[in-house]
């Protein structure tokens, strides 16, 4: 087991019906705070780990929701997924980072007619870091993914979002 910064935003597990079948989804629900102050050192085990991800300052997410209204009623804007389930190999990769504010450059914007992402620079085992802005209620947060890997997107005024590395479990 190894000491790892457990993220205090809040965290939410639900069932949900995917092509019929249920499955336990982990997501986060945005908590303004500021996280430098509100972290504590806690033991987490590797099973427990979830997701590594840069989660947005309370000012960065302002900033990016004024820079990028919402589109859509399923806002998220809050993170940039480093590493979702990662194994002992990819924690161990991103330790140094757990914990730390990070500075994410955003570059571009992809939107369609399901969901509004943000395309970023930022340590991700995710081909395509981005950031969820908001999606359809016929879509999802996950959809984000795909959107951002088949979509050119389209270039935006430089701006640098702060966040902080943390480790979330279910």
């Amino acid at each position: 087991m190894a000491s790892y910064l457990k993220d205090l935003s809040k965290l939410y597990t639900e069932n949900v019906n995917i092509n019929g079948t249920t499955e336990h989804a982990t997501s986060y629900m945005y908590a303004p705070m500021d996280y430098r102050e509100e972290m504590e050192e806690v033991n987490l085990p590797l099973e427990g780990a979830q997701l590594i991800g840069a989660i947005l300052t309370e000012d960065s997410r302002k900033t990016l929701l004024e820079h990028f209204p919402p589109m859509f009623s399923n806002v998220r804007a809050h993170h940039v997924t480093i590493a979702f389930k990662p194994d002992e190999e990819t924690l161990e990769k991103y330790q140094h980072l757990i914990g730390q504010q990070i500075e994410i450059p955003v570059f571009g914007i992809v939107k369609d007619a399901k969901s509004q992402v943000l395309l970023v620079h930022c340590p991700s085992e995710n081909p395509h870091p981005h950031i969820t802005i908001s999606f359809a209620e016929n879509s999802s947060a996950k959809y984000s993914n795909e959107l951002a890997a088949t979509q050119p997107g389209q270039k935006v005024m430089p701006l640098t979002l702060q966040a902080v590395v943390t480790l979330a479990a279910a």
